[in-house]
């Protein structure tokens, strides 16, 4: 059941952008991560469908597995859009949008997200970067932008296969990304069941701007430092890579 309208809000910037705040979630979603880990676990609480794990030294990689015992969305009972917020977003996603984006955006941990209206090509490069380490591909992983000030993986729910379809991928941001600011990370999960792409080459990607889907990989060094990326995130970082996504801007550091 999804919380009541009047706890989530949404509002449309344009043809390609707009915001969901939650400020009240459905429980039972989100990141869990014990004080003190390195580990990260994605999705449904107690059913995870990937885990992260934050190596010690900022300059290592990250490891990302899926995880296929994890439920996703499309695991999940669908129900009619609730409340205002879900009406506004299914008028602004007509003609492209999932049938699984209301579902995600209906279970998202408390936080503001800007909505991406993206078609930008993905790649599959050799190589990809995790962290400060690169790495070979693996066959789940796509590249949205290997270049700064954001580097944007796409991370597909089955470990042998793309991501594809047209359901939503919900990010995760690793601010200084590479142990240091002029590169941050914006990982995109898949919750849906790869399939058959949509007619529209368009996908919703969801940016978190603030709340638990946003850490800082240099966050044990220094809380002062931490507090100020994450500031930095929210009031510019995010909203300029947003419109990029949405080729609204051909360079995502404006």
């Amino acid at each position: 059941m999804a919380p009541p309208a009047f706890f989530t809000t949404f509002t449309r910037h344009s043809t390609h952008v707009a915001t969901w705040t939650v400020a009240q979630p459905e429980p039972g979603f989100g990141v869990a991560h014990a004080p003190g880990s390195q580990q990260y676990d994605l999705g449904f609480h107690g059913r995870p469908r990937y885990q992260l794990d934050q190596p010690y030294s900022p300059d290592d990689g990250w490891e990302i597995t899926p995880l296929p015992a994890g439920t996703l969305i499309t695991d999940m009972p669908h129900g009619d859009a609730n409340g205002v917020a879900a009406r506004e977003y299914a008028m602004w996603s007509s003609g492209w949008g999932s049938s699984d984006d209301l579902a995600l955006l209906e279970r998202l941990p408390a936080a503001t997200y800007t909505l991406v209206r993206c078609r930008r090509p993905l790649a599959n490069p050799a190589q990809v970067l995790l962290g400060n380490e690169r790495i070979a591909t693996r066959p789940y992983f796509r590249v949205l932008n290997p270049d700064p000030p954001v580097y944007s993986l796409i991370i597909g729910a089955d470990s042998t296969s793309a991501p594809t379809g047209p359901g939503p991928l919900l990010g995760f941001a690793i601010l200084n990304y590479v142990g240091d600011s002029w590169m941050h990370g914006l990982l995109f999960f898949q919750y849906t069941a790869s399939r058959t792409a949509a007619a529209s080459d368009d996908r919703l990607l969801i940016i978190p701007t603030d709340g638990e889907l946003v850490v800082d990989n240099m966050s044990a060094f220094s809380a002062e430092g931490e507090l100020r990326s994450k500031a930095q995130w929210q009031a510019q970082t995010s909203m300029q890579f947003a419109r990029w996504c949405a080729g609204e801007s051909d360079d995502p550091e404006r």
